[in-house]
C-alpha cells in the first residue's frame, strides 16, 4: 500500500481493506485461517451482510477454535457483525441456554408420566377386582352362610 502512487489506486485499495474487515469472504487472513471453523460452525449461515463474521464472532470461545481463526478476527470489525446480526447471536444463545438449564419436567418428565399411567392402571385393576370379586363372590358367601344356619 506504501508503494502506491496513484491516489485512486491508493484510495480503491483502502476502501477494500476497509471493507474486509466486516467480511469473512473478502479478509484473505479470515478465509484462509478459519476455513475449518466455517465449515464447522457457520456451514448453513448464508454468505453476506457479515453474517459469517458474525458467526465465527459468535463461535470464537467454543472448543475447536483454532487460534490463527481467532487471531484473524481480531483484526476484523467482529463486535459490529455481532450487533448487525442479534437474531443468530440471540438463537444460538437461547439454545445453549435451554440446553444447560433443563427444568425438573425435562429431565424427568417421562418417569413421571409412565408411573403416572403405571398407578392409574394398577388402580384401575385393584378397583375392578374387588368389583368382580365382590359381585361373583358375595352371593356365594351369603349361600355358605345362609345353609349353615338351617
Amino acid at each position: 500500500k506504501s508503494q502506491v502512487q496513484s491516489a485512486k489506486c491508493y484510495e480503491i485499495i483502502t476502501e477494500i481493506e476497509e471493507r474486509a474487515k466486516n467480511s469473512a469472504t473478502l479478509n484473505y487472513n479470515v478465509r484462509k485461517k478459519c476455513r475449518s471453523e466455517t465449515r464447522r460452525f457457520c456451514k448453513d449461515v448464508e454468505a453476506g451482510d457479515s453474517k459469517i463474521l458474525a458467526c465465527l464472532g459468535l463461535h470464537r470461545k467454543e472448543a475447536g477454535f483454532s487460534e490463527g481463526c481467532t487471531k484473524a478476527l481480531v483484526k476484523t470489525e467482529l463486535e459490529k457483525a455481532i450487533a448487525k446480526h442479534p437474531v443468530q447471536a440471540g438463537m444460538d444463545e437461547l439454545k445453549k441456554y435451554l440446553s444447560s438449564h433443563r427444568g425438573f419436567f425435562d429431565k424427568y418428565g417421562l418417569i413421571l408420566l409412565a408411573g403416572t399411567a403405571g398407578c392409574v392402571v394398577m388402580t384401575g385393576f385393584v378397583i375392578s377386582f374387588v368389583v368382580i370379586r365382590n359381585k361373583l363372590w358375595t352371593p356365594y358367601n351369603q349361600m355358605t352362610v345362609d345353609t349353615a344356619a338351617d
